[in-house]
């Protein structure tokens, strides 16, 4: 609402250290890649926090703008913890009703009751670039909700 869909390109080119272009290409990708998904989370939420205060109408609106930035943050966070499986694939096998569900072997052979969740591999940095992306797309979709209806020349009815 108070950022135009570029500043969130920005803030995330900022956070990454790379040029602030405002667009989201290879280099913003593999700079988000290479970085801990929490570290670029914070700056992000840093970042929009400190502009949001900026703003003349901090007095008036600023608790609610900063609950939503702490719930933003929060969100991205546990978003960018959960492991991430491959596309297509899943461990679980479905269970027939009231039996508990199993995971098959890798060879095929027979099935085990599920152990536990794997742990966290070096692809759950995806999981951290998607929700930086989320948060970006979010940012944006907020901002164009709260526009006036005829600033592209739709009117309301």
């Amino acid at each position: 609402m108070n950022s135009g869909p570029g500043r969130a390109a920005k803030y995330l080119q900022a956070a990454l250290g790379v040029a602030q272009d405002g667009r989201i290409g290879p280099a913003t990708l593999a700079a988000a890649r290479a970085k801990p998904a929490g570290v670029v989370i914070d700056a992000l939420c840093d970042a929009r926090l400190a502009f949001l205060q900026r703003l003349p109408t901090w007095p008036t609106f600023g608790r609610g703008w900063s609950g939503r930035v702490a719930s933003v943050r929060r969100q991205a966070l546990l978003m960018s913890a959960t492991p991430q499986m491959p596309p297509g694939s899943s461990p679980m096998m479905p269970a027939s009703p009231g039996e508990a569900p199993t995971v098959a072997t890798p060879a095929g052979g027979a099935t085990q009751p599920p152990a536990m969740p794997p742990a966290k591999s070096p692809s759950s940095g995806l999981a951290g670039i998607f929700a930086l992306i989320v948060l970006a797309l979010g940012s944006a979709v907020a901002w164009a909700a709260h526009l006036p209806c005829n600033l592209f020349g739709v009117f309301c009815q």
